[in-house]
């Protein structure tokens, strides 16, 4: 799958996307459709001044793992591990 027009944007693995969000964003919805034959990858990292986040693929489970500063640092993975013969869809939302 390779999208067209504005629908999104398509990587090979080699390259990345930085975006600067403006201003305060209240809620923060990003839906990634990925298909990987890899079983370590990033897939996401976000961060700010007070806080970080990041989504990656580690011998084959989803974990994703935040450091909100005010905190200790959180790590949460997946019990199943991903099959990476199908495409996933990755939906991360921030409230």
């Amino acid at each position: 799958y390779k999208p067209r027009g504005n629908e999104g944007f398509y990587f090979d693995g080699t390259g990345y996307a930085l975006i600067k969000l403006s201003g305060y964003a209240q809620n923060l919805a990003i839906e990634q459709t990925i298909q990987t034959l890899s079983k370590n990858a990033v897939l996401l990292y976000l961060e700010s001044k007070d806080s970080s986040c990041v989504l990656t693929i580690e011998d084959g489970r989803l974990v994703f793992r935040y450091d909100l500063k005010s905190s200790a640092p959180k790590v949460s993975q997946s019990s199943v591990p991903l099959n990476t013969s199908n495409e996933i869809v990755v939906i991360f939302i921030m409230i």
